[in-house]
């Protein structure tokens, strides 16, 4: 068995970088983890249960300094599950 490992995808949006990492994915039967699709329900949820627009993330102090470190937190809780049972993973983030 090999040794699991992580690759990690990252660019602005429309980058093609979701579509470059399924493609990894499926060419190494990787994980594939996308942050957005993980989380995107909670934090639009989130969003709003503070009063802010579902959508409007970027663009306040709230998202960044609160629910994005909770989604990357998220993403690599699931991402080293999936190393400890022997699967490589494609971060999506």
């Amino acid at each position: 068995m090999s040794t699991p490992t992580v690759y990690i995808i990252i660019g602005t949006a429309g980058s093609g970088k979701s579509l470059r990492a399924r493609r990894i994915a499926h060419h190494l039967h990787a994980a594939y983890l996308d942050k957005d699709a993980m989380s995107g329900r909670f934090v639009e949820a989130g969003l709003v249960a503070a009063g802010y627009e579902a959508g409007d993330r970027e663009s306040n102090d709230y998202y960044t300094t609160t629910l994005l470190p909770l989604e990357y937190d998220s993403l690599l809780d699931v991402a080293g599950q999936n190393l400890r049972l022997g699967n490589s993973v494609v971060l999506d983030a």
